[in-house]
């Protein structure tokens, strides 16, 4: 059980915690210093029907003694202002002749537009620990489902309790982003590639008629990363956009420009969710992790795909990081296909690839 300690009723009433509120507190004596004893609701009629229930305005009082004002927020037209909390206005009623309810004491006040009301309820102190959830408290006891009350204040925050509650940043994964250990933050899909690709021997050529064309020669060796997917420039060059996402793999696509040049290249390839090894055509190797290379020459319809039917290496290794998401993983494909001009030659393309990578969130 929390320690009891003793506070200012009005402070938590920017909190929100005026519907656990308003209603006097059972069982507490009223009467403010000698004013009267208890009354009950119906002595006072409909006027403590809003008591304690959070009301606006200001009434610039010279002095720092508690003052009201008229407000339609309050059933008794009568808002309390307690200048030692500026910010915490809540409704009362007048006590000039009549005792307060149970939990209320009777105080002078300072008038402003009110000149007859004189004095008026202000709420006793809450009494942390007591088990009654009073004016100025969030909570006063431990909760099953929203955990540990702390200083009457909030309830503690418990991670994975799928409350999102300060400090949490989250407190579950959203439809976009895994909710990091701790609930202290929100991680996003993302990609880090250490990339060198080699085009080799794809130029145009002209036999008779029929044109072929693979791309045009070209090596890079570059680290692309960001969060997934990664939007590319003028023809998609240099994104990175999810093809497929399933509970066994990522399959992405890259696409590669020339910075100089018409040849572009794009790189098709799933990254599998679990510790997997495919060595050099040790296998078999699944379908699902059929990789594929489209070779364009930018500005045209002039293309060439190569498939697995045309791979001469293939290897994929990967290991899980840290937890099933996160993925660290080397790849390497080798395309050859053969020059249908000058059949002593082959036109090659050839990827390999470090990457570290979050897979997207799975719809539940």
């Amino acid at each position: 059980m929390i320690g009891r300690s003793t506070r200012c009723c009005a402070c938590l009433l920017v909190m929100g915690a005026v519907g656990g509120c308003a209603s006097p507190r059972a069982g507490r004596s009223g009467g403010g210093g000698g004013d009267g004893g208890a009354a009950g609701d119906g002595a006072l009629g409909g006027a403590a029907a809003t008591l304690g229930r959070m009301c606006f305005g200001a009434c610039g009082s010279a002095d720092e003694r508690k003052c009201s004002i008229s407000s339609t927020d309050c059933a008794s037209d009568l808002c309390l202002v307690d200048p030692a909390s500026a910010t915490v206005n809540y409704c009362t009623i007048d006590c000039t002749s009549s005792p307060c309810p149970a939990g209320w004491r009777c105080e002078a006040i300072q008038a402003f537009g009110h000149p007859e009301v004189q004095r008026a309820c202000v709420a006793e102190p809450a009494m942390c620990g007591d088990g009654i959830t009073q004016l100025g408290e969030t909570c006063d006891a431990d909760d099953p489902v929203l955990g540990r009350c702390v200083e009457c204040m909030r309830f503690e925050a418990r991670c994975g309790d799928g409350v999102v509650q300060s400090p949490e940043v989250c407190d579950g994964d959203t439809p976009d982003a895994y909710c990091a250990p701790g609930c202290s933050r929100l991680v996003h899909p993302a990609f880090s590639f250490d990339v060198n690709e080699r085009v080799a021997s794809a130029i145009d050529r002209v036999s008779g008629s029929t044109t072929y064309f693979y791309g045009t020669g070209y090596e890079t060796g570059e680290t692309l990363s960001g969060e997934l997917p990664l939007a590319g420039g003028a023809d998609g060059c240099g994104g990175v956009r999810v093809v497929e996402a399933t509970s066994e793999l990522t399959r992405l696509e890259w696409t590669y420009c020339e910075a100089e040049g018409d040849g572009m290249s794009i790189w098709t390839f799933a990254l599998p969710r679990a510790v997997v090894t495919y060595d050099d055509w040790e296998g078999p190797i699944p379908p699902q992790l059929g990789a594929s290379v489209t070779l364009r020459k930018r500005g045209t319809d002039r293309h060439v795909e190569w498939t697995m039917a045309d791979m001469q290496r293939f290897e994929v290794r990967t290991y899980i990081a840290d937890d099933p998401a996160h993925t660290l993983g080397s790849i390497q494909l080798r395309f050859e296909h053969p020059d249908p001009i000058q059949s002593f030659t082959n036109d090659t393309a050839t990827l390999n690839l470090d990457v570290e990578m979050t897979h997207p969130v799975l719809a539940p």
